[in-house]
Formats: C-alpha cells, structure tokens, sequence
C-alpha cells in the first residue's frame, strides 16, 4: 500500500510541475510585434518589440526618421516597462538616458504607456496587423 501511495504522490508532484510551468508565461510576449503610434499627445513612433526582449523605437519627423534600439523589460506585477537605449557612439552628451521607465495597460490590440505618478498618457499605440 506505501509503494501504491508514493507513486500516486510522485505522479501528482509531477502532473503540478508541468501545469505550473505552462501556466507561467514570459510578460514579454504581450508585447511582441510592431506597433505604431495613435492619440494626439503622442508623436508618430513606430516600436518593434521582439521576443529576446530587443526593441527598435523610430520617430518619424517630416523627411526624416530617428532610430533608437535597445532592450526591455516589463515587470507584469507592478505594469512598469523599462526600456535601455543602446547608447550611441556619436553622442558626446554627458546626460544621455540611460533607461526609460512607464507604466503600462496592454491588450491584444493596444499599448498605452503613462507617466510613472501619473494618469496621463505619453504614448498610445495600436498593433499593426
């Protein structure tokens, strides 16, 4: 009767481990794919976030675009992005960012970044299909 009831245990340690580990999901994954800029207090910005967690944030000015990659990590807890530019090798200023920080709602169809102590959004975003 022990060996019986060891095996069900074992089998039922080993059924939790499996579920418990498909449950878990990477936070990076909701934000996978390119999304372009909506909203009237947002400037035309197109980001592709990719699933090793690199991202490539463009700004597009009248006859010129500006590129900034980088990596980024979303803290799914506390819905804090925050996002480490590469630095560029032609920027001589001492003051450069080195990471940008939001809070996030995210949906299948929608990002809205906001200031960190605040309800004001920054940027809002839709996916591009």
């Amino acid at each position: 009767m022990t060996g019986r009831i060891r095996v069900s245990f074992t089998v039922s340690l080993l059924i939790m481990a499996i579920c418990l580990c498909a449950c878990s999901s990477d936070p990076k994954k909701q934000f996978v794919g390119t999304w372009n800029s909506t909203g009237p207090y947002s400037d035309s910005v197109t980001v592709t976030f990719n699933a090793d967690g690199t991202f490539k944030w463009v700004r597009h000015y009248t006859g010129r675009d500006l590129a900034t990659t980088g990596r980024y990590e979303p803290d799914e807890k506390e819905h804090y992005l925050t996002m480490y530019p590469d630095k560029d090798p032609n920027d001589k200023t001492p003051f450069s960012e080195n990471e940008w920080g939001f809070r996030y709602v995210v949906t299948s169809d929608y990002i809205t970044f906001y200031k960190m102590y605040s309800e004001e959004p920054v940027y809002a975003f839709q996916r591009q299909k």
